[in-house]
């Protein structure tokens, strides 16, 4: 397991040297850039100026956003998960609230008689009526 280990960081560090010491050509042509050279493209030397160490700690820093990034997707998913577990509860409830119950054929007499009678008129329904119908005439 040790000889593994020591082959994957001298074959890391081998390819982090071959990219900062290598450098590439890019060609501007207009406002796009491209590894392909075209008509009228300019020719543009490019290389990393980070050191080494400069440039594992970016990557450090990269994999540490990435880490968070994940983990706020993850909070995020699990609350999304718990507000439709609850919004579907809420809604089974509402529709057990408002579902219509069933009528009962059979009426009593007693409801049949009060849903046909009128209610009794009160003195101040009676007064109101008159103290209109009087403002009406006094305007005439």
């Amino acid at each position: 397991m040790n000889f593994n280990f020591s082959v994957a960081m001298i074959f890391g560090a081998c390819c982090a040297l071959s990219t900062s010491a290598a450098s590439e050509i890019v060609y501007r042509c207009g406002t796009v850039y491209s590894q392909k050279p075209c008509a009228d493209g300019v020719s543009i030397e490019v290389q990393d100026a980070r050191t080494l160490e400069q440039k594992s700690e970016a990557d450090a820093s990269t994999r540490k956003q990435s880490a968070t990034a994940n983990a706020m997707e993850a909070s995020r998913l699990k609350v999304e998960a718990q507000q439709r577990a609850d919004n579907a509860k809420f809604a089974a409830a509402l529709a057990r609230q408002t579902k219509p119950k069933p009528k009962d054929k059979r009426k009593s007499k007693s409801t049949a008689r009060a849903k046909t009678e009128k209610p009794p008129a009160t003195a101040t329904s009676t007064h109101s009526k008159n103290t209109r119908k009087r403002a009406a005439s006094d305007k005439s």
